[in-house]
């Protein structure tokens, strides 16, 4: 199967003409389990993928060579001294896994492939790719310990914000504290390559020598912490320096420590932090700096931080020179040592989250009270970026929101669902004096059009402020444009949200909830990967769905019972909003199963295969009755509110039944589990005619609403034949 970015390639070809590439066959795209010279890969056998860029029509590939060698050079000589495949005559360019000789943490490895093509002429080699082993075993973290700050020393009043429920009284709370941290080392030999290995709960920084390392932010991805956390690698060469050497880490709260929003009952602990750098010399010696009571903390500029609401920075108590050599911080306390707040740490292998483009604000209008309204021009998920004057101790309020009231000099933030997150959205900047100051959160982010600013004195000019559109980095790889500009419309805005909830996980809403809701993933799943490249994001989605199989809380009456093969509603974290209804958890099926059909890994199917039976199994028991699912959320959320649902829950839930038992009939089969594709085989025929049966109106040719024959349509349910006639009564109902 190809990679969709290629099939994506040839479409648009097709439409705006072809790319230049030279005649006869090439190759490029390179990618080793589908990211571009990774540097932390924790899989033992990687698989590899490549691009055939020809222009010929009916290129193909007939047959492939991959050398994978432990240097450059080595390869430039025609050698692979790790892994020589030899002529292999195969069509596969997706995910072909490495077979080479045994690889080891840490490892540098490059790779480079040729293809032959349909008239048995083997194309020049590709451009060398590399990737590099991130830490396969527990015991390569050597003798690193999780450390966090001992005592929280802050005592500004920026500390404290009001939460306030929905008729609620305002309760002043405070966030756990975030810290930085530093320690020392000393570099006397020329360096080869260095390394670091970093998980900081729940968000954190790295810096060496005072530069900030990579182009993360909100780094580490969200999972389900206790169950397991990602490890971030960063090449690190560069930034060390002959003599001395400083590493710096800044922890944020993130969704770790969230104990602010919906109430305190979602924390975790607060803020910790694991890291190893490795580093090799070039005379071939290596040498380890790992986090332990040795590192020192101390409070730094963030006094106050949370995901939901915001967060307050007051320049005034930043740090000159704290994470460079030669710092004094003897004042500072030692870090103290904890246990391992979870039981596994991977490697983040899933695209990380960065700032991927400006926005522009349009105007700013006029507020309340002096205040000034600054207004981006559409809703996007991120920051806004600020430059400022004002003396030490100015106060700058920065309240975000995605309407105005009706008089237009305020925001509403009933949108962004304060009366169930306990604030509003509000980052606060204290300036320093002195000067022109620039500032932009770290810890927090928001999903907003407006924001009201409060502090200023003066009308600003719109040069003073940036947004900044934040995501999941993966690569957008479709588009579509047509002659009618509503559709157009509608397209973008579609993309745009979709884009806006790509955040380590699916979210349903950048600014509200941020939650990992099972049916959000499946509803969105296959336009998402139609236009991104979200192979890698899917995998952890489906992984993140694992660890909250069984986590609901025991159901006191009515629906299903509660059972160890179900997940929850909610896939990460500990808001989980109890077991997942039948057509919310579909996704553990259609998840893996959009991940190979649209990206080719199987072994996404293969490791969630326990998952999506037991799924499965457990609807059959206790759900099914003669081929029908009556309980679910139907046809959640349609235009005009719930009030409006005119099509039965137990249609919606049905159909996602049936869609699951194809999607499972075929990946059994792709398995050789072929008693399991017979029985899914003869369990959907049994409900399709249960369907059809209970749903079906043969004389007006339709299932009762504009839904029921979109969703027949869609899932294969409509009666055999009888598709068209279907199709018009669907036209109808709409004209209608």
């Amino acid at each position: 199967m190809k990679h969709p970015s290629f099939i994506v390639l040839l479409c648009a070809l097709g439409c705006f003409g072809q790319v230049g590439y030279a005649s006869g066959a090439a190759v490029d795209g390179l990618t080793s389990e589908m990211l571009v010279d990774p540097v932390c890969l924790d899989c033992s056998a990687p698989r590899l993928s490549w691009r055939l860029a020809d222009q010929q029509c009916g290129a193909r590939q007939t047959a492939c060579q991959i050398l994978v060698g432990s240097s450059a050079d080595m390869l430039a000589h025609g050698k692979g001294d790790l892994w020589d495949s030899g002529e292999v005559q195969s069509d596969q360019s997706v995910f072909v896994s490495y077979a080479g000789r045994p690889l080891h943490s840490r490892q540098t490895v490059f790779w480079k492939v040729r293809i032959k093509d349909q008239k048995g002429e083997w194309s020049p080699w590709s451009s060398t790719a590399s990737w590099r082993m991130g830490l396969l075993d527990s015991t390569d973290w050597g003798t690193a310990q999780w450390i966090r700050i001992k005592n929280d020393t802050r005592t500004s009043a920026l500390m404290r914000r009001p939460f306030v429920r929905e008729n609620g009284a305002a309760v002043d709370r405070k966030t756990l504290p975030s810290p930085v941290l530093r320690k020392e080392f000393q570099i006397g030999k020329p360096v080869k390559q260095a390394m670091a290995y970093v998980c900081g709960l729940g968000y954190f920084e790295l810096y060496v020598n005072g530069g900030k390392t990579g182009d993360h932010v909100l780094d580490p991805v969200q999972t389900t912490y206790d169950k397991r956390v990602c490890y971030v690698g960063f090449d690190i060469t560069r930034q060390l320096q002959s003599g001395g050497n400083a590493v710096g880490l800044m922890l944020g709260n993130g969704f770790f420590g969230q104990d602010f929003a919906f109430g305190t009952g979602l924390v975790y602990g607060p803020p910790v932090a694991i890291g190893l750098l490795a580093v090799e010399y070039t005379d071939g010696t290596t040498e380890t700096i790992t986090t332990g009571p040795d590192w020192k903390a101390a409070m730094g500029p963030v006094v106050f931080d949370n995901v939901y609401v915001g967060e307050t920075y007051d320049a005034r108590l930043e740090i000159p020179g704290w994470n460079r050599p030669g710092f004094d911080d003897r004042a500072w306390q030692s870090a103290a040592t904890v246990a391992a707040p979870t039981k596994k740490l991977i490697a983040q292998m899933v695209p990380p989250i960065k700032k991927i483009r400006t926005v522009v604000p349009v105007g700013i209008l006029p507020g309340t009270n002096g205040t000034w309204i600054v207004d981006m021009g559409q809703n996007m998920t991120g920051w806004l970026r600020i430059r400022v004057q004002g003396e030490s101790g100015r106060q700058i309020h920065m309240r975000f929101g995605e309407v105005l009231m009706p008089d237009g000099n305020e925001i509403d933030t009933a949108t962004t669902g304060t009366h169930v997150t306990g604030g509003d959205q509000t980052d606060i900047y204290v300036c320093k004096g002195g000067g022109v100051e620039e500032w932009e959160p770290r810890f927090t982010y928001h999903g907003f059009r407006y924001v009201q600013i409060d502090g200023l004195g003066q009308k600003p000019q719109l040069s003073d402020f940036t947004g900044w559109l934040v995501r999941t980095a993966a690569e957008r790889i479709g588009h579509f444009q047509c002659s009618d500009e509503r559709i157009n419309t509608f397209y973008n805005v579609s993309m745009w949200t979709i884009e806006d909830n790509l955040q380590g996980i699916l979210t349903d809403c950048p600014h509200r909830e941020r939650c990992a809701w099972m049916g959000d993933m499946h509803a969105v799943g296959e336009a998402a990967s139609y236009n991104f490249d979200l192979m890698r994001f899917w995998r952890k989605s489906s992984a993140d769905m694992e660890t909250v199989l069984g986590a609901a809380a025991p159901r006191k009456e009515g629906g299903l019972p509660s059972d160890p093969r179900a997940p929850c509603n909610i896939a990460v974290g500990k808001r989980l909003c109890q077991q997942a209804r039948p057509d919310w958890g579909v996704a553990t099926v259609l998840v893996p199963w959009f991940n190979w059909l649209y990206f080719g890994d199987f072994e996404t199917v293969e490791t969630a295969w326990p998952m999506m039976a037991g799924w499965m199994d457990f609807l059959a028991e206790f759900a099914v009755k003669d081929g029908i699912i009556e309980e679910g959320y139907g046809d959640w959320c349609p235009p005009g509110s719930n009030s409006e649902i005119d099509t039965p829950v137990a249609l919606t839930s049905t159909a996602f039944y049936y869609q699951s038992l194809e999607a499972m009939r075929r990946m059994a089969a792709a398995l050789g589990k072929s008693a399991d594709a017979a029985r899914y085989a003869a369990q959907a025929t049994v409900v399709k005619q249960a369907f059809i049966a209970r749903f079906y109106d043969s004389q007006q040719h339709h299932f009762g609403s504009q839904t029921g024959p979109a969703v027949a349509l869609h899932s294969g349910l409509a009666p055999d034949g009888q598709e068209q006639a279907v199709a018009d009564g669907l036209a109808w109902l709409v004209m209608e």
